[in-house]
């Protein structure tokens, strides 16, 4: 039995933005930083794997409140 390995999807800086909610301006600082979700440039176009967005925003802290730093303290 072969098992089929799940396609690769990439999105662009505005498919990731209306994911997160984050501005497409937010994201490209956070590249420039080197922060937030993994990239891969392709020409001049900048594209995130799927996986890579999903796995991103699981990755950050629940918070129950605004004033909650994350830090778990």
């Amino acid at each position: 039995m072969t098992e089929t390995a799940a396609p690769l999807v990439l999105l662009t800086p505005k498919q990731l933005a209306e994911i997160t909610g984050l501005a497409c301006g937010t994201l490209a600082k956070m590249r420039l930083r080197g922060e937030g979700v993994p990239f891969i440039k392709l020409g001049a176009s900048v594209r995130y794997f799927e996986a890579d967005a999903l796995g991103w925003l699981a990755s950050q802290p629940r918070r129950r409140s605004t004033s909650d730093t994350g830090t778990g303290r």
